[in-house]
């Protein structure tokens, strides 16, 4: 049992009541071991046992148990105490028992439930087999296997063909990445950027971003060309009027060797001879600009 019931009237019993503290803590101790044992309130042969083994078992000295003679008392070898109900320890074994018993019948139930439900959805359990004639199936099957041997032995050897090989599919070769160059060629071939000067485009935006020390990626340069205007075509019958050239102003070649080496106009670029009169007018007007914010400084 894993729980002590105690009788509110042993609590007011003369034995419980003529008891010190220490007897009462005493026979409340040994009381939990015996209800822990099941042992009807008798400790067999203890009488022998030394302090440290009480203290082991009970939690208490052998002087103590001594010294509680209203609560328990020795008969022989064994102590008996006082106030155990035995007549519960008995009802609670009983009800296990029982318990045990209706366990294992419903064990058993269950098994013989089983053994039917699987007779009865199990034909070969219930039913005999038809009687068939063995002999006459095995001979009808002997020839059917002397037919196909022979009719294999005749037969050409199989040609496999190339189609039938299951070969996997080879994947798809990476395309080389484009060029710089290879790109700005598709982009000016374009519809959508037709009428603009993409190389130009493209050099001018070089040279803003060195100047602003920016990398010039194809996202930027795409961004860039899609703020561009489309030049006017010349109408029939007029000449196409472009703006005059602004003057030139001194040193602007140095200032571009010196702040924007990545520029086709700078030393080393592709056009890195050209006048003053064949850029652009858009780029003339920022390299003046820079050049005169380079001389106030």
């Amino acid at each position: 049992m894993n729980w002590i019931n105690i009788k509110t009237s042993d609590l007011r019993s003369p034995e419980f009541i003529g008891s010190d503290p220490t007897a009462r803590g005493t026979w409340v101790a040994v009381l939990g071991y015996c209800y822990e044992q099941e042992n009807a309130g008798r400790i067999k042969s203890c009488k022998a046992w030394k302090d440290r083994q009480w203290q082991q078992v009970c939690g208490v000295t052998r002087e103590e148990i001594d010294s509680a003679k209203s609560l328990m008392s020795w008969e022989d070898d064994d102590l008996q105490v006082w106030g155990y109900p035995a007549e519960l320890e008995n009802e609670i074994k009983a009800k296990r028992q029982a318990g045990r018993k209706g366990g294992q019948a419903r064990t058993q139930a269950k098994i013989e439930a089983a053994k039917a439900n699987g007779a009865k959805h199990n034909p070969s359990l219930t039913q005999a087999e038809p009687k068939q004639t063995p002999n006459v199936i095995v001979i009808e099957r002997e020839r059917v296997i002397e037919k196909k041997d022979e009719s294999d032995a005749d037969a050409p050897p199989p040609v496999l063909a190339f189609d039938d090989l299951a070969d996997e599919p080879e994947k798809p070769k990476k395309q080389p990445k484009q060029t710089d160059a290879e790109w700005l060629a598709e982009l000016a071939t374009s519809p959508a950027y037709r009428g603009i000067d993409v190389r130009r485009e493209h050099a001018k935006a070089l040279v803003w971003a060195s100047a602003n020390k920016k990398t010039m990626s194809r996202r930027r340069f795409i961004n860039w060309v899609n703020r561009c205007e489309t030049a006017m075509a010349p109408q029939a019958g007029r000449a196409f009027d472009s703006p005059p050239s602004m003057s030139e102003p001194n040193g602007w070649r140095a200032w571009i060797n010196e702040n924007a080496t990545e520029s086709v106009y700078a030393r080393g670029g592709a056009q890195e001879g050209a006048q003053w009169s064949g850029l652009d007018r858009a780029t003339q007007d920022w390299l003046t600009k820079q050049t005169a914010r380079g001389h106030r400084a």
